[in-house]
């Protein structure tokens, strides 16, 4: 068959007619004289330049064999091939893949090559050939606009992650790579290149000490945290300041104050606040411990609450009550812990057991300062801490010390006291001192009435023990107590004894240094002194039972008191008693004292020499416990002096050691042996004190740029000229030229360009008006901008559809011949009246010479379904000589 393709150009409008030939291979001439009928111009007949020779040698025309695309027969969509009316032709007729079931390409997204899939060429990359004539000439439509966010890189992008989060690595914009970080694959999240905690700040880093943990001043992401100063990489942070409400460094407390005795010392310490009661004449002097808690920094600290149950703040213990010699004292101290006299280390009493106490072969405690707080040098397990060096020291000699003491009242055993009567006050016998009534060492850290071990009952009167009488088998009146079982009850809490009162008896420095001594008398010191004696229960208890020392007075009761030292034997310490009625002394739960009983005013004394020493079983250096066991059980007088000399207590001061290269809570830096005087920049002094460093409010140039002490400012809105960021370096700021997306920086042309011209920055650093804000902005050469602009085509756009370039997409009926979209395009020629050879609405060709439908009215004489002459009817479909009839 011989094919020809026949093509005219109509004004703008491209005519695509299907080829024919005549089967005989006959020749058709034309007349053109004939019917007076004229081709349209630009019509090609035979001979001319669209005829084509048997064999497909041709006489100027093309060759159809050779431009299959350009040419078709009838249209059939789906067939793959181009027709009358398709914009492609996919191979199938279903919608949805870019050519629908009409042949119409779906979106202007799509680019269709006839016969081939069509191919989304929003991802450019993979587009195929679309059929151009200029074969791989790229993508068809334009590329999808670069969208940020969307996991790819689209050109004018430098990153995408996925998100349009700012400071995560990839600028808002997707523009840059934000400093500090890398974006190896898209759609994936950035990753960092600084190293939080190798000891270096780098980036947005504001600290580095070489660690990733919070709390310390450098944050687990090498934030500084408020209060801290870090002058140093790679070490630890210190405080800014006490008194600045923010606590930090070495300091456990901060009220944001300096003054000492409100719980926060000067120096942001906690506190235990002690207040001093002198004695009056109806009142003993005392001494007031205050623990203090100070839960909130910024806030005043609190006094806490002794004897609630619940240890808070400088409290050593707090066991509910507000008892004394129960192993928590009334002011909520700690009470060494002595079972019958021998002490066990009890960490943050403030006693020091540097020696072995248990037995177990290694020292109980290195080091007590009497509390038990981390970071002070002494732990909370009473170990040295590092960077410390811990001292056992012996406190200084105070002007009095204040001695716990339990004092229990009983009553007469007379007809109106009943069953609460006890039979061993007001039992006296004689004026002599009696010995051996208690046992040599104590039982439950209590005296016990003694048996002499030989079936003797003392009890009885059948032993000397026990009576002052010396004849065997005396009167009862002659024994000095009724029976085992009512001496038990003399140091011990219920029954017929009424525990009264926990107080302290204060005994006064006397004598010169280095050789003190500390004296209670009741003949000099009030109360005692006006009350004419020892008489503590006065008014209290079971009230005053008799009279004596000018007046009456409560004259049955037992004192207990308790104190502990360190022996020391080149101390040699004493104690001396005087006093009525009994008295028993026991060092490390040894009977050292026996003053027996019942008598006057007896005297007594000891001294811990070697000799006495071995006898209790005392070793140096250990803490034991004096145990003094009195009771008042006659009417006439009471008296009582107690002196004590010597006697230690053996405590741990700690401190830090600079120049060991251990940098502690008090030191700005320790470099050891490298400490020096230099004054060199970053330099560390012999007292642990930095030289000029960054963050001491000093611009040290070089290296420093500025210092304003605390150099926080990473980012500033504008140029500062005080501000300094991290490094002593100046900020960074908008107008710099760097998009700084960490701060909210969203683009960055420097100060001098972000004017907020169109296509510019903002002041701000925000962009000013551009293509894609959603915003016309006309004077700038925009025709439209819905937000996303990514119409590039659109048969008939709506007020809202935009090109990438912000201008109106490519439509039908503005004039130009969009293939493959439009076969024509007149513009505002284009007509729905179905005029003769005319263009639609649609762009599609109207009636027409060629369609093989005979248009008589436009004076079309035949229409063989093409536009080749010499077949009988002509290209202007007027009819041949010779031709078919």
């Amino acid at each position: 068959m011989r094919k020809v393709l026949l093509g005219a150009v109509l004004g703008s409008m491209i005519v695509a007619v299907a080829c024919s030939g005549a089967e005989d291979g006959s020749t058709f001439t034309r007349d053109g004289d004939e019917g007076g009928l004229t081709e349209p111009p630009g019509s090609f007949g035979p001979g001319e330049d669209g005829g084509e020779e048997e064999g497909g040698v041709g006489d100027g025309g093309i060759d159809c064999d050779a431009n299959p695309g350009l040419c078709s027969e009838a249209a059939v969509c789906g067939d793959g091939k181009p027709g009358l009316g398709e914009s492609c032709d996919d191979n199938n007729t279903k919608d949805g893949d870019g050519c629908s079931s009409k042949c119409q390409i779906e979106a202007p997204y799509w680019a269709c090559a006839f016969g081939s899939a069509c191919v989304d060429v929003r991802d450019c990359d993979a587009l195929v050939d679309a059929g151009l004539a200029n074969g791989d000439a790229g993508c068809v439509a334009p590329p999808k606009p670069a969208v940020c966010g969307d996991g790819l890189i689209d050109p004018g992008e430098a990153c995408d992650d996925g998100n349009q989060n700012p400071g995560d690595g990839c600028a808002l914009d997707c523009s840059a790579i934000e400093a500090n970080f890398a974006c190896p694959t898209p759609g994936a999240l950035c990753v960092t290149t600084m190293v939080c905690g190798d000891g270096f700040v780098t980036g947005s880093e504001q600290c580095d000490d070489g660690n990733k943990v919070g709390g310390d001043g450098c944050s687990a992401t090498c934030a500084r945290e408020a209060g801290w100063v870090c002058p140093v990489p790679g070490v630890s942070c210190n405080a800014a300041a006490c008194g600045d409400g923010l606590v930090a460094g070495a300091e456990e407390c901060d009220d944001k104050n300096t003054a000492n005795g409100d719980g926060c010392s000067s120096t942001c310490k906690l506190e235990t606040t002690t207040a001093t009661v002198a004695p009056t004449t109806t009142t003993p002097g005392k001494t007031t411990i205050t623990h203090w808690k100070c839960p909130t920094p910024g806030q005043a600290c609190e006094k806490t609450t002794c004897g609630d149950g619940v240890r808070e703040g400088t409290e050593q213990c707090d066991d509910g009550n507000k008892k004394a010699l129960d192993g928590c004292s009334p002011d909520c101290e700690w009470e060494p812990s002595c079972p019958n006299g021998k002490c066990a280390s009890r960490c943050g009493d403030g006693l020091l057991f540097d020696f072995d106490a248990d037995g177990d072969g290694n020292i109980d405690e290195e080091c007590d300062d009497g509390n038990t707080r981390n970071g002070d040098g002494c732990s909370s397990t009473c170990k040295k801490e590092p960077g410390y060096d811990c001292t056992a020291v012996v406190a200084s000699d105070p002007a009095f010390i204040d001695v716990p003491v339990v004092l229990r009242d009983f009553r007469f055993p007379v007809a109106a006291n009943g069953p609460d009567g006890h039979p061993d006050f007001e039992f006296y016998a004689c004026n002599v001192v009696t010995t051996n009534l208690v046992e040599s060492t104590l039982t439950n850290r209590r005296p016990v009435f003694r048996y002499d071990g030989t079936g003797n009952n003392p009890e009885t009167g059948t032993d000397q023990n026990g009576r002052c009488g010396a004849a065997a088998n005396a009167p009862d009146r002659s024994k000095q107590l009724t029976s085992a079982a009512s001496f038990a009850e003399w140091y011990t809490d219920g029954g017929r004894a009424r525990r009264v009162d926990d107080t302290m008896l204060r005994l006064t420095r006397t004598g010169t240094a280095g050789d003190y001594s500390y004296v209670f008398s009741s003949k000099t010191d009030e109360p005692y002194k006006t009350r004419s004696g020892f008489f503590p229960l006065d008014g209290k208890g079971w009230g005053n039972e008799g009279t004596g020392s000018g007046g009456s007075h409560n004259f049955a009761f037992t004192t207990e008191l308790r104190f502990w030292f360190t022996y020391d034997n080149t101390k040699s310490p004493e104690l001396a008693f005087s006093g009525d009625d009994d008295v028993w002394v026991f060092v490390n739960g040894r009977l050292a004292l026996d003053l027996g009983g019942l008598h006057g005013e007896q005297a007594g004394s000891f001294i811990l020499n070697p000799a006495k020493a071995a006898s209790l079983g005392l070793t140096n250096g250990h803490v034991y416990e004096i145990a003094l066991f009195h009771a008042e059980r006659h009417t006439e007088d009471s008296n009582f002096k107690l002196t004590l000399r010597g006697f230690v207590k053996k405590r741990s001061v700690c401190s830090n050691v600079c120049g060991d290269g251990i940098k502690t809570r008090e030191e700005q830096c320790d470099e050891g042996n490298a400490n020096t005087n230099s004054g060199a920049y970053g330099s560390c002094r012999l007292d642990c004190k930095l030289g000029p460093y960054c963050g001491d409010k000093v611009t040290t140039n070089p290296p420093e740029m500025c210092d304003d002490g605390t150099n926080l400012t990473s980012w500033a809105p504008s140029a500062s000229s005080t501000a300094c960021a991290p490094g002593c370096k100046k900020p960074t700021y908008c107008g710099d030229g760097i998009i700084q997306g960490a701060f909210g920086e969203q683009c960055d042309n420097g100060t001098a360009m972000n004017t907020g011209a169109y296509g510019m920055c903002n002041p701000d650093c925000k962009p000013g008006p551009r293509c894609g804000d959603g915003v016309v902005q006309g004077g700038d050469g925009e025709q439209c901008d819905n937000g996303f602009n990514l119409t590039d085509y659109v048969k008939h756009p709506t007020a809202t559809d935009c090109a990438p370039s912000c201008k109106r997409p490519r439509s039908c009926g503005d004039g130009v011949v969009d293939f493959p979209f439009e076969h024509c395009d007149n513009g505002p020629a284009n007509t729905s009246n179905g005029a003769y050879n005319s263009c639609t609405t649609e762009c599609v060709l109207g009636p027409r010479c060629g369609d093989g439908i005979v248009q008589a009215a436009a004076g079309e004489q035949c229409d063989d379904g093409n536009r080749v002459n010499g077949d009988g009817c002509s290209a202007a479909c007027l009819k041949e000589v010779g031709g078919p009839k």
